[in-house]
């Protein structure tokens, strides 16, 4: 008589139970009764990014990006200057394809689609965290409950920027790295959604490293498939850098080097951290979730578990490591740059990644640490949800950080600004419409504003615009920094270097909220300074690569000269540029020693 059917170590996983298992429950409603467990922080994540439902002032700049493209541009903010704008390649790629359904519908489809993004992700990384349960009825969705009670999450679902896209694909990634511990044919797909990460941020590279390495250590993998994993994750990325070497001639986006991401600036990074840990104490959250994985049933790591089951669970360690560890390094490398002017919005991947680890718990069977568990996470959410808010509104917080959803509410007198109708009573839109009129009435065809969103909607397409803090220009972009100031803001580029290229009546600079570096007008000692840097070897070299007809052999060209261009720097003042200038060029020649028979 034949025995009974060798099972393979993908049937037995933990991840699907055998039928006969004592822990699934019997019946529809016994087996989907836990889905509360979903469904409530979903939805809570869902009704907080529709009340809070607005677009970034920052969104707008991508915007203009997206038109240009549908012009026929290229991947540009202003026609015939090939300067990367954003930082978010996929998220723009993504703008483009809704643009299918006209301008005016971009803005409100992307802070939908947004919404849409988080909330999924949120699902998904819930759902990968309660396969990774050993256990189906005790469960408490304790991590995904505290992404779903952070205001900052809510404000960013939506805005207009990638931060949605973002918790989709870390959730995807989770749920997916999941499933692949236990099913040989998912390792491939799952390895090409890892390589998105830097796609959708070039810093997402990090959390990216540290997925794949969980991923490779599947033990059901070969070295073969492992060898192809490795060259479907970078292969997306490689693509897009070679894209951005050769049409924009640098190795990083343009916004990188606005804002010198190279540089390390531990100490503000410390004040960006705080600010967040401040407002809504975030370590008592991970305590309890600590607490909950550290008392995780020991019987399902014992020796007397199937094969397939002590594969399973090593590898939903693998995926929890991979998770806590790659937030965290995302969080370090936030520190090391220096932080950001917008309150938590650089941190919150790196807290969705650590989150997501314990989204959904197994709670224990005692009595005691059942209750802390159970009782201190409601309570975090609870105080969190109604209470924890920036002690800052109106205004910057002395660090310079702001909560920027609530700054631009107050000002547009408007709780969801979505348009740049929606922005009405905001000054961004009186600026706007003063750009419009000296464009379109008295004929101007370069503006230098020092903000390049919602005051540049406005102006036509075939008008440069020029951003005085350097985000979108590739000569401000690679000022030299002089000293530090509130994030993202401190490349105030002097006024000589845009007239320097677009004299008048060309060129218009806009005052309003301008540095007064940017809106004083230079003297002519300083105009003539940067007309001649301009003319120099190393910055003709820069202007040709960007404006230049594209060919191949610029598109090959460029690639070579993309690192030099890149780490190409110059004084923000245009005399001490000169004076520079002057001292690379001039030749070195010792002075002629005269013998001393002779001079004597």
């Amino acid at each position: 008589m034949a025995g009974p059917p060798e099972t393979s170590s993908i049937e037995s996983s933990c991840v699907r139970p055998p039928a006969n298992d004592d822990r699934v429950p019997r019946g529809f409603i016994g087996r989907y009764r836990s889905l509360w467990v979903v469904i409530v922080p979903v939805a809570a994540l869902l009704c907080g990014g529709i009340l809070r439902l607005w677009v970034a002032e920052d969104g707008f700049i991508t915007f203009r990006s997206v038109e240009s493209f549908w012009r026929g541009y290229g991947p540009v903010y202003n026609e015939g200057i090939r300067v990367e704008s954003f930082s978010h390649p996929l998220w723009f790629l993504t703008l483009c394809v809704l643009r299918v359904f006209g301008a005016a519908n971009l803005a409100p489809l992307s802070a939908v689609v947004g919404v849409f993004c988080s909330i999924v992700g949120l699902a998904l990384a819930a759902r990968a965290s309660w396969l990774r349960c050993e256990t189906g009825l005790r469960l408490f969705p304790l991590g995904a409950l505290a992404i779903a009670c952070l205001s900052p999450f809510w404000d960013f679902a939506s805005s207009g920027l990638e931060t949605g896209m973002t918790f989709l694909w870390l959730g995807w990634c989770s749920y997916s790295l999941t499933r692949a511990q236990s099913a040989r044919t998912r390792i491939i797909g799952t390895s090409f959604l890892i390589g998105l990460g830097p796609l959708i941020r070039p810093d997402f590279a990090v959390i990216t490293i540290c997925l794949l390495s969980a991923l490779l250590l599947t033990p059901k993998a070969s070295g073969a498939i492992r060898l192809k994993a490795l060259l479907v994750v970078i292969l997306p990325g490689a693509v897009w850098q070679v894209f951005r070497m050769g049409y924009y001639a640098t190795m990083v986006p343009t916004t990188f080097l606005a804002k010198e991401s190279f540089n390390s600036v531990w100490w503000r990074g410390y004040i960006y951290i705080d600010d967040f840990a401040r407002t809504y104490d975030p370590e008592w959250i991970f305590l309890l979730g600590a607490l909950a994985l550290l008392g995780r049933s020991p019987r399902f790591a014992s020796k007397k578990t199937a094969a397939g089951d002590v594969i399973t669970k090593r590898g939903n360690d693998r995926v929890i490591a991979a998770l806590c560890a790659g937030g965290a390094l995302h969080i370090l490398s936030v520190w090391r740059v220096g932080g950001d002017f917008m309150h938590a919005r650089l941190l919150l991947p790196g807290f969705f990644a650590m989150l997501s680890s314990f989204a959904i718990i197994p709670l224990p069977k005692a009595i005691v640490p059942r209750a802390i568990i159970m009782v201190g996470g409601l309570v975090w959410c609870g105080w969190t949800a109604v209470y924890a808010r920036t002690p800052y509104s109106l205004s910057p917080g002395p660090n310079g950080i702001v909560d920027e959803r609530l700054w631009h509410v107050l000002r547009a007198d408007d709780k969801r600004p979505v348009t740049v109708k929606g922005y009405g009573k905001h000054f961004f839109v009186r600026a706007a419409q003063d750009l419009r009129q000296k464009t379109e009435a008295e004929g101007y065809r370069a503006v230098f504003v020092p903000n390049i969103g919602v005051p540049a909607s406005q102006v036509a397409g075939d008008v440069v615009v020029i951003d005085s803090l350097g985000l979108n220009d590739y000569i401000g972009a690679r000022l030299r920094l002089g000293r530090y100031g509130r994030p993202g803001h401190e490349k105030n580029v002097p006024a000589a270097w845009f007239l320097a290229r677009y004299p008048a009546p060309q060129g218009y600079i806009s005052t309003m909220q301008a540095s007064r570096v940017s809106a004083t007008l230079p003297s002519t000692e300083a105009l003539s300074a940067a007309r001649r840097v301009l003319e120099s070897p190393s910055l003709v070299e820069l202007r040709d690569a960007v404006t230049a007809p594209m060919t191949l052999g610029r598109f090959v060209g460029n690639i070579g000269r993309a690192w030099g261009l890149t780490f190409l720097r110059i004084a923000s003042d245009p005399e001490v540029a000169e004076r520079e200038m002057r001292e690379r060029v001039a030749p070195n020649i010792e002075t002629t020693r005269i013998p001393s028979q002779i001079s004597e």
